[in-house]
């Protein structure tokens, strides 16, 4: 038998149904996963899953398999997908610059037509003090302690539960931070278990080996990482993601609310010379994992919901869920920098021409296509030399031979694309003006990986 779980959740029993809600208005959860490369979840990964709850949820969702953020960093990340703008036209390039309040976010487009809105973040840094992202949300809390997971999932349950929320629309952000460093899942995910089925608001009746058994100890002692204790929080945090979805549906929300789920950047798990940090612009810190359940009454396609289950081929961005999930609830767009994710890949059409991505704290940029990626790097980074690597994503999909400085037309190229891209800025809105770091903030950074 695997080690003792952690104590059940609190027990929430199914009540009287959501009231009807008219098609095109649905409610929006936006499950915002800190840390997860795509390749950490069913859908993309290789082997035994970790994720029995969110690969249910992808079972009923569109998914799209070639997503990439815009950042390695959740500020600027989580700005970008809650502006739909590249960090180029939004200006947050660190976790101590706050969004402009100049700037209109997701969350105040849905408020003035009449949505209730929560933000929970389980992240400090990504608190609104340091990244401005509380605009719009009229309830905002951080869900910090041991196991945030379980805490922010019961915040989120408590407040669309509360009985002002049954008649009412709303838009909810639950930000789960868990996969970061330090790798402590509680037992017995340490030991490389996890639920069998999703169990949902259940305790958990059974458990299978993900891995061989056992404990781990950090193999990066300072950040408190570990490979198989990463998956063991990947897997901790769909038990938590498990029990929201059923929570939803023992309500009969499921019914009228879209479900986004989408990560703000991935990590490098030693790939790179680089262990349980999110540096550098390859895909393992890009490539995320993004996915949406429409429900009935979203009118996703003209006159009838998508099939489930779909998987979409075709380069797409995280700021693409700006106008999609706006478009979904029959809000106007704004002028911004993504496209709605179902006409990226309908009708034929494969998804952009190509995807680029911004370095925190301005040390690099990358553009990408299907076949090829440049990376251009600055600022004398402890693992990247400044200048560019080029790589052909074909024959070397690991990205660890650069044909840079070869003279190849595909540099030259991608590298007048990169050109045209940052010359193409959107008229500034507002000044990003860093705020001091306390003490307390600089610590449990340093203890996070992020400064020196």
């Amino acid at each position: 038998l695997p080690p003792l779980s952690p104590p059940a959740p609190p027990r929430r029993t199914p009540a009287r149904r959501a009231a009807e809600r008219r098609p095109g208005n649905p409610n929006v959860l936006v499950l915002g996963l800190d840390t997860v490369r795509a390749d950490a979840l069913g859908p993309w990964r290789r082997g035994t899953s970790l994720t029995p709850a969110m690969d249910r949820l992808a079972a009923e969702s569109d998914v799209w398999l070639e997503a990439f953020s815009t950042f390695n960093a959740t500020n600027p990340s989580f700005a970008s997908i809650f502006t739909g703008l590249y960090g180029k036209d939004h200006g947050v390039y660190d976790l101590s610059t706050p969004l402009p309040r100049a700037h209109t976010t997701l969350a105040e487009l849905f408020r003035r037509r009449g949505y209730e809105t929560l933000a929970v973040i389980s992240a400090r840094h990504l608190g609104d003090h340091n990244s401005g992202l509380g605009q719009g949300f009229a309830d905002l809390t951080l869900a910090g302690e041991h196991f945030a997971a379980e805490l922010a999932v019961d915040m989120a349950i408590d407040w669309i539960a509360a009985p002002e929320r049954r008649a009412g629309r709303w838009l909810a952000w639950v930000h789960l931070f868990d996969p970061h460093t330090p790798h402590t899942p509680p037992r017995p995910f340490a030991a490389g278990y996890r639920p069998a089925t999703p169990y949902g608001l259940g305790p958990v009746a059974g458990w299978t080996p993900f891995r061989a058994p056992g404990l781990r100890a950090f193999d990066e002692p300072i950040l408190g990482g570990h490979r198989d204790l990463y998956a063991g929080e990947v897997a901790y945090l769909d038990r938590q993601v498990g029990r929201l979805l059923d929570f939803l549906a023992s309500r009969g929300l499921l019914e009228t609310t879209v479900v986004a789920l989408v990560a703000d950047h991935g990590e490098q798990l030693g790939e790179h010379g680089i262990r349980y940090r999110h540096l550098g612009l390859h895909d393992t810190t890009t490539h995320v994992p993004l996915m949406v359940r429409w429900p009935e009454s979203a009118g996703a396609t003209a006159g009838a919901a998508p099939p489930r289950g779909r998987r979409l081929r075709g380069l797409v961005q995280t700021i693409d869920l700006f106008p999609t999930l706006l478009a979904a609830a029959g809000l106007p767009v704004p002028p911004q920098d993504g496209e709605d994710l179902r006409a990226l890949t309908a009708g034929g059409r494969r998804g952009r021409r190509a995807v680029f991505a911004e370095h925190a704290a301005r040390l690099g940029v990358m553009v990408r296509t299907p076949e090829r990626k440049l990376i251009l790097s600055r600022g004398n980074q402890p693992f990247f030399p400044d200048g560019p690597a080029l790589y052909d994503l074909s024959a070397d999909p690991g990205e660890e031979r650069s044909l840079a400085g070869r003279g190849l037309p595909a540099e030259r190229a991608l590298g007048e694309l990169l050109r045209r891209w940052l010359a193409a800025r959107r008229p500034p809105l507002g000044r990003p003006e860093p705020r001091p770091l306390s003490e307390e903030e600089r610590r449990r950074l340093q203890a996070l990986g992020y400064l020196q």
